[in-house]
């Protein structure tokens, strides 16, 4: 996966020295970035749920941002990752909203 990730999307997903703002246009993969980064984020116990902001334009684009990280969480636990578990359980805490 990562050798088809532009440059770009790899440093958005492995920034490390605080917020980060994603801004791209429609198709770009920003959803999919924002997610890999989260889940990095939660795997190496940087954050939890609780300490993540994600925000996006429109209330379909939240309820998508959702389920994908959802998704993502899933593999994870169905993976053996035991640090997903409590994540998942934990997911109606996640503040991904609208502006």
């Amino acid at each position: 996966m990562e050798n088809s990730l532009k440059q770009e999307q790899l440093i958005a997903i492995n920034h490390d020295l605080g917020n980060a703002i994603v801004s791209a246009s429609a198709g770009s993969g920003k959803t999919f970035v924002m997610i890999e980064r989260i889940i990095r984020l939660l795997s190496e116990k940087k954050a939890t749920l609780k300490d993540i902001l994600a925000v996006t334009f429109t209330d379909a684009d939240a309820a998508d941002m959702k389920e994908k990280l959802k998704k993502a969480l899933t593999k994870k636990v169905a993976a053996g990752e035991k640090w997903a578990e409590k994540e998942i359980s934990e997911l109606y805490l996640a503040d991904i909203s609208t502006l």
